[in-house]
């Protein structure tokens, strides 16, 4: 073939270039038209002239009789998109009709679709039939027209996912759902080609699966009596008994469900911590003599399974019967998060120590671990457990759930262990998904859509052959602080979709601003599937950051492409408002309100959020006494960057010292005549942070003043907390030297001594 550069045009040449060129453009154009909405995105598509008509007349065949479980699930998303169902019938139809077909030389979760204009031919593996019943429902809904049936374009898809573990995990011990959420949740993962379902069923709050053998793990240690109300920190709890299980009979009826969608359940039976509830039903396998109740608050707890002989008997006669019920490859044995307060002073778990040879209690969970693993690799499955299990060494066959960051999951696959990523920063959808202070409350973390689609599960660290050994990424929806199936369905959808083309499509093939568009168009879809889902891609963020000239400057963003329009007058905005360009620069207090505007109509909710402004906004601090690592506040920044916090998440949007006077000086740039100094600081008692003993200021046109004023604490109260506000006269200044003493209040009632913090807000000079 000649170069392009060598070709030599004439009419009839450049006919065919014209000619190809345009139907290269139309290609492409039916294409977009064709598929642009599906999710995950389909490894390979391929265009065809003409279309399939899909209507309520259009047929199923039914040659082959297995497919009858295919039709029935095809018709389940049918008659809620449409409002009908497809006839299936025995004899195949020249025209319009579709057909299933079981082939068993393609991979387990590969699927091929042809959709010419008389038939659509669709070929699977063994677990993939729900996959190909996702997309068709997905191509017949995004075809629809106003008739109430689709146009779909003819083409052929081919299609395998890249990892093989796409999971979703619920916790249903914190609280718990009925088996119709749990069909729902599983009809979500299915619906965006998930195949892992992890089902948290035990935990200090509740025990969640029947036990014949053990009958009081339910009617006793399936309910608490009380639960905590708000935030942790509030510590309020109310009297009312709570709690819930499922039957033998249920799990056994939604297993089966799963298995119908492709989805594989691993069930979750925690141990050696997380133990409290199955305590409170039979004490006598804890390491003291004492009366156990299932906790009423989140957190960890001091008391665990001992490990006594007799424990290893519960335990396996509990795992005898999970595994039965079960058929994954898979018990998850949790092993996460285990005190060994109780270990170090109990005679029998010392006693152990030593019968075992082992060095210490690390060594002693490790021990417990690998008993359960031996147990369980008898009944021909393997465990998987939390990242914790590496301590003390890693059982022989266990699989590794990466969740404290993405260390344990490398130390595993480095030991050549299988290893599913689920670290906190991308997958953990019990945190924020947009601005926290207008979202109902969470556990806390920020974890948008965004920053979920960002994410790779195969770390860098590892070499090809130790990257084999992951298996994939699971996101999880911890229930503290969710309490209805609603809101879990909120907290895990659209986040659960983003996740979902992470774990399907090759990375190559990602793009955010494409997904985005996707999924803006997946809305009305998942609105019509009846599926609650959260609209925070479409909600304004802020964020102050510094300036020039020693200030700060609002920048705003939206994860949704769009438009972007502002007010500082107090109205809601319009199109005809301030476009956002760039970071906004204020000169004086005011209430910034702004909204996503796509097609000229807004988007998501309104954001409204005052920002102050004074002698003091984004000038340098200089650190005399530096603040804990824990509270840098952006090495000073968030104490002058003109916001004043609300909501849950304040304390982590604050600068703090502990057991330490707070001691910094403020550089205003120039002299200044200063009336007025408020100093905003956290005041949270039940959880030693206190407001300051008192406050020394000191002034000086040059750097390092000389004490001028000493005050004390004000009983001034402001909304995030309290506040102190000193007026001068006469005092002119460059520098403003800042001491908070702390009060050394490290002691509550007759406990011993505890951390003492000081959190300061946010620091205005005027």
């Amino acid at each position: 073939m000649e170069k392009l550069s060598n070709y030599t045009f004439n009419r009839a040449n450049g006919f065919r270039l014209k000619y190809f060129f345009l139907v290269f453009l139309l290609l492409n154009f039916f294409a977009l038209v064709a598929q642009p909405f599906l999710i995950p995105q389909p490894q390979k598509i391929e265009l065809t002239s003409g279309y399939f008509p899909f209507s309520a007349s259009t047929t199923f065949d039914l040659s082959n009789n297995e497919e009858n479980q295919t039709l029935e699930l095809l018709n389940s998303k049918i008659k809620l998109l449409f409002g009908f169902e497809i006839n299936g019938s025995k004899p195949k139809f020249s025209e319009n009709f579709i057909s299933f077909q079981l082939n068993n030389e393609l991979q387990p979760e590969e699927y091929k679709i042809k959709i010419a204009e008389k038939s659509i031919s669709i070929l699977y593996g063994k677990k993939a039939a729900q996959h190909a019943i996702s997309t068709l429902v997905q191509l017949f809904y995004f075809n629809k027209n106003s008739t109430g049936a689709s146009k779909i374009p003819c083409m052929s898809v081919e299609d395998v996912p890249v990892f093989k573990w796409r999971g979703m995990h619920l916790d249903v011990s914190r609280h718990f759902f009925p088996v119709t959420f749990i069909k729902k949740y599983i009809d979500i993962l299915s619906l965006y080609k998930m195949n892992s379902f992890h089902w948290h069923l035990t935990d200090d709050q509740g025990w969640r699966i029947e036990i014949k053998k053990y009958p009081k793990l339910t009617s006793i240690g399936a309910w608490r009596k009380g639960s905590m109300l708000g935030r942790y920190r509030d510590h309020n709890i109310d009297t009312v008994s709570y709690g819930g299980f499922y039957t033998q009979d249920e799990i056994r009826e939604i297993v089966s469900y799963a298995a119908a969608r492709n989805i594989n359940i691993v069930p979750e039976i925690e141990m050696p911590g997380h133990s409290l509830a199955a305590l409170s039903a039979y004490p006598e396998f804890a390491c003291i003599d004492s009366v156990f109740e299932a906790a009423k608050t989140w957190g960890v707890f001091d008391d665990v399974y001992c490990t006594k002989e007799k424990t290893f008997v519960f335990m396996e006669e509990i795992l005898e019967e999970v595994c039965t019920l079960f058929p994954s490859e898979f018990i998850h044995i949790g092993g996460d998060e285990v005190p060994k307060t109780r270990w170090k002073t109990c005679p029998n778990c010392q006693n152990r120590i030593k019968s075992e040879g082992l060095k210490n209690e690390e060594e002693l969970q490790s021990y417990f671990i690998r008993r359960i693993e031996k147990f369980i690799n008898s009944k021909g499955k393997k465990i998987i457990g939390w990242d914790e299990i590496l301590e003390g060494g890693l059982a022989p066959n266990a699989a590794v759930m990466s969740w404290r960051g993405t260390e344990g999951g490398i130390a595993a696959a480095k030991q050549k262990h299988n290893v599913v990523m689920s670290p906190g920063s991308h997958c953990y959808f019990d945190h924020y998904q947009s601005t926290p202070e207008f979202e109902p409350i969470a556990i806390g973390g920020f974890t948008p859509v965004q920053k979920v689609y960002a994410y790779d599960p195969v770390p860098t660290e590892l070499s090809a052959e130790e990257k084999k050994f992951i298996l994939g990424a699971q996101g999880n929806v911890w229930t503290e602080y969710i309490t209805t199936a609603s809101d879990v369905e909120r907290m895990a959808v659209p986040r659960v979709i983003a996740l979902s083309e992470v774990l399907w499509t090759p990375k190559q093939n990602c793009d955010w601003e494409n997904f985005s568009n996707r999924l803006h168009e997946h809305q009305q879809f998942l609105k019509i599937m009846g599926i609650n889902s959260s609209s925070s891609i479409y909600d304004v963020l802020y964020k102050s950051i510094p300036s020039d000239n020693n200030d700060y400057a609002i920048e705003l963003q939206s994860q949704k492409s769009g438009k972007i329009y502002y007010t500082i007058n107090g109205k809601n905005p319009t199109t005809d408002d301030q476009l956002y360009t760039k970071p906004i620069k204020l000169n004086a207090t005011a209430t910034l309100k702004a909204a996503l505007f796509l097609e000229n109509d807004s988007t998501g909710k309104l954001l409204e959020k005052k920002f102050y402004h004074s002698l003091s906004s984004g000038k340098k601090i200089t650190f005399i006494e530096p603040p804990s690592s824990y509270y840098k506040g952006e090495n000073g920044f968030h104490l002058v960057n003109g916001i004043l916090e609300s909501g849950a998440e304040i304390r982590n949007k604050c600068t703090g010292w502990c057991n330490a006077d707070a001691e910094f000086e403020i550089d205003l740039g120039k002299i200044c005549s200063i009336k007025k100094i408020s100093v905003y600081y956290l005041n949270d008692k039940k959880n030693e942070i206190f407001p300051p003993q008192n406050i020394i200021f000191s002034f000086s046109k040059k750097s390092g003043g000389t004490e001028l004023k000493n005050i004390s604490h004000s009983n001034s109260v402001h909304i995030n907390g309290d506040h102190v506000i000193e007026e001068f006269e006469n005092c002119k200044a460059r520098f403003v030297h800042v001491r908070v003493l702390n009060p050394k209040r490290i002691t509550n009632n007759n406990s011993a001594k505890k951390d003492c913090w000081i959190l300061l807000d946010e620091i205005h000079i005027e």
